[in-house]
């Protein structure tokens, strides 16, 4: 049932209650991936939208752990480790943290196509974001 209800607040992005619920399944089917999947995600949004971009980036990798064929993760990482290189002032640094998004965004590039081989919307904002950098 918490899980369910994870999933629903996911639909709705309703990020606290997503952590809250999948918490709560946890707890009880601690292996359940879908349900780690969803707990990483929302923490990774809330801790981005708190300035905490270092721990975002941290679920958000949790995250591609799990699910490394779902490109809007790897899009959500891109957003907040272009938001670390904006608050880093360390030259080593921001190299590393560019060449994790971009890696990110080569790779929403390369596996998300459509059924017909075209590239798909998830691709086409990530070439975008890829010539942004």
């Amino acid at each position: 049932v918490f899980s369910l209800r994870a999933m629903a607040n996911v639909a709705l992005s309703r990020w606290e209650e997503v952590v809250v619920e999948s918490r709560k399944a946890l707890k009880l089917n601690p292996e359940d991936r879908a349900t780690q999947l969803n707990k990483h995600v929302a923490m990774g949004i809330l801790k981005s939208w708190s300035s905490e971009q270092e721990a975002g980036v941290g679920h958000f990798t949790k995250a591609i752990l799990i699910r490394p064929d779902r490109p809007e993760i790897r899009l959500f990482r891109v957003i907040a480790l272009a938001r670390m290189v904006a608050q880093t002032k360390q030259g080593d640094s921001i190299h590393k943290l560019v060449g994790d998004a971009l890696q990110d965004l080569d790779a929403v590039i390369t596996q998300d196509t459509t059924e017909d081989g075209f590239p798909s919307d998830g691709a086409m904002h990530a070439r975008f974001m890829k010539s942004v950098f």
